[in-house]
């Protein structure tokens, strides 16, 4: 008989109100790399209490080989409607770490989105798109290009490709 005991470090970062959620760092195994991942908007997600969102991008970061990753969003209220000042320093300062050599967009598409979507996109895509250095993949279905984890289509597996931002999504960056 073989026992596995792992051992999960959690650590969520909110506003001193608790209405914003700016980032949820997940690590299994400190020897892999880590990436960072930016969504849509922050769920009800506190390190303990997952939604079906986060245990789809944990199984499949797992299956790709990553130790963790540090997820942020968007929009940074709980409740997804909207962000504070603080949420783009924190997604600059999160995208400047060395912890993170790899981004994962997985905001899904904006082509239906409201137009304040898509201009915090282009935001967070300008402040991408400053450092070389990083790797900037998707979700992808095979198909398909920035998934969101909860399409179908990749919530079993999915694997990442280059990330390239699709004007034809009806955001266009600077």
């Amino acid at each position: 008989m073989k026992s596995v005991t792992t051992t999960i470090i959690n650590e969520a970062t909110f506003s001193d109100d608790g209405r914003h959620r700016y980032a949820l760092k997940k690590v299994w195994n400190d020897k892999r790399p880590l990436a960072l991942i930016v969504s849509k908007s922050a769920g009800s997600d506190d390190g303990v209490f997952e939604t079906l969102t986060l245990t789809i991008i944990t199984n499949n970061l797992y299956k790709l080989g990553y130790g963790g990753f540090c997820l942020c969003n968007l929009f940074s209220s709980i409740n997804g409607k909207d962000s504070d000042k603080d949420n783009m320093q924190i997604i600059k300062e999160l995208a400047n770490s060395k912890d993170y050599p790899d981004i994962i967009i997985c905001w899904g598409c904006l082509s239906a989105s409201k137009e304040s979507i898509q201009e915090q996109a282009i935001k967070v895509v300008n402040i991408l798109a400053n450092d070389k250095k990083k790797n900037i993949y998707s979700v992808s279905n095979g198909i398909a290009t920035n998934c969101h984890p909860l399409s179908p289509s990749v919530r079993k597996s999915f694997d990442i490709v280059p990330f390239e931002f699709a004007p034809e999504e009806g955001v266009k960056a600077e």
